[in-house]
C-alpha cells in the first residue's frame, strides 16, 4: 500500500479529484431546476450579477437595473434549456471544444497549484539542458575580400593581416562592421547570414584565420574573444524552469486523467477492413 501511494500518478489523481471538488465548489451558479419547466434565479446568483455589473460599470446597478439583467438570465437559460432539447449542441464542434478546453483548464490549474522543491527544479534544469543553455557569444574583427577573390588574393590579404597590416587598408569597403562586440550567434547570423557564427567557431582566438564566406563575399577574420555555451545557475533562469517543469506535469496528468476517465468507457472503432477501405493502400 505505501509503494503505491508513492505512484506520481496516484499524487496527479489525488490532486485531481481535489480539484474538481474546488472547481464544483466554486464554480458560477447556475438557475436551478426545481423540476422539469421550473427556473429559479437564485439570490445568490443575483449578487453575482450584481457584481459583474458592479465590475464593468463601477457601480452597482439600480433596481430596474438589476430586474434587467434577471430578465436577461432567464431568456438565457429558456433558450439554452430549448437548444438542449432540440439536440442543437450535438455535432457542434465550438460547443465540444469549449468543454474540452473547460476540462484542460481543471488540469492545468492542478499543475499550476503544484510547488516543487529547489531540488526538483534543479534535476529538471540539468535534465533539459538543451532548453535552458545560454548560446555563448563571439566578437571578432573582419575583412571582406569581396565576393570572388582569387586564392592568391586571399594569401597575400591573410599574410599581411598576420604581419601587422591596418585592417581597415585591407580588402574591398561594404556596409558591414569591421569590428562586432561580443554577440550571440543569433545576432551574428542576422548581420552577416545563416552559419556564419558556425564558421567562426571553429576558428582560434587571437589570429587572423579564413577565408570564411559570409552572406555578402568572403572574408579574414579574427576572433579576439570566444564565451562557449553554458547552462545557467537555477536561480537565473528559475521561472523559465518551474513554467516549463509545471508545462511538463501538466501533460502528464492530463494523460493519467484521461487514462482514468477512459476505464468507464467501453470504445467501439470500426474494424481494420473498414478502415482500409476508407484509406488508400
Amino acid at each position: 500500500m505505501r509503494r503505491i501511494l508513492r505512484e506520481p500518478i496516484v499524487h496527479f489523481g489525488l490532486l485531481a479529484i481535489g480539484l474538481f471538488i474546488y472547481f464544483q465548489a466554486v464554480a458560477e451558479p447556475e438557475p436551478e431546476a426545481v423540476d422539469d419547466g421550473v427556473i429559479e434565479i437564485s439570490t445568490a446568483e443575483a449578487r453575482l450579477l450584481v457584481e459583474q455589473y458592479s465590475q464593468a460599470w463601477n457601480r452597482p446597478p439600480t433596481r430596474e437595473e438589476l430586474d434587467g439583467l434577471i430578465q436577461a438570465r432567464i431568456r438565457e437559460e429558456v433558450l439554452v434549456r430549448e437548444a438542449l432539447a432540440l439536440g442543437l449542441d450535438n455535432g457542434d464542434g465550438v460547443i465540444r471544444n469549449r468543454l474540452r478546453q473547460k476540462m484542460q483548464f481543471l488540469t492545468d490549474s492542478a499543475a499550476q497549484a503544484l510547488t516543487p522543491q529547489t531540488q526538483v527544479l534543479q534535476a529538471h534544469l540539468e535534465a533539459n539542458a538543451d532548453r535552458f543553455e545560454r548560446s555563448g557569444t563571439l566578437a571578432f574583427e573582419q575583412v571582406m575580400l569581396g565576393s570572388n577573390p582569387t586564392e592568391g588574393d586571399v594569401k597575400s590579404a591573410l599574410s599581411a593581416l598576420r604581419d601587422g597590416a591596418e585592417p581597415l587598408s585591407m580588402g574591398t569597403a561594404s556596409m558591414l562592421p569591421t569590428e562586432v562586440p561580443a554577440s550571440a550567434p543569433v545576432q551574428i547570423d542576422g548581420g552577416f547570414g545563416r552559419g556564419f557564427s558556425k564558421a567562426l567557431m571553429e576558428l582560434p582566438v587571437g589570429e587572423w584565420s579564413g577565408p570564411v564566406r559570409s552572406g555578402f563575399g568572403i572574408h579574414l577574420i579574427r576572433v579576439s574573444a570566444a564565451e562557449p555555451p553554458r547552462l545557467p545557475d537555477l536561480t537565473e533562469v528559475e521561472d523559465k524552469v518551474l513554467f516549463d517543469w509545471r508545462r511538463e506535469q501538466a501533460n502528464a496528468l492530463s494523460a493519467a486523467q484521461f487514462k482514468a476517465l477512459l476505464t468507464a468507457y467501453e470504445v467501439e472503432t470500426p474494424s481494420d477492413d473498414d478502415l482500409n477501405t476508407l484509406v488508400v493502400q
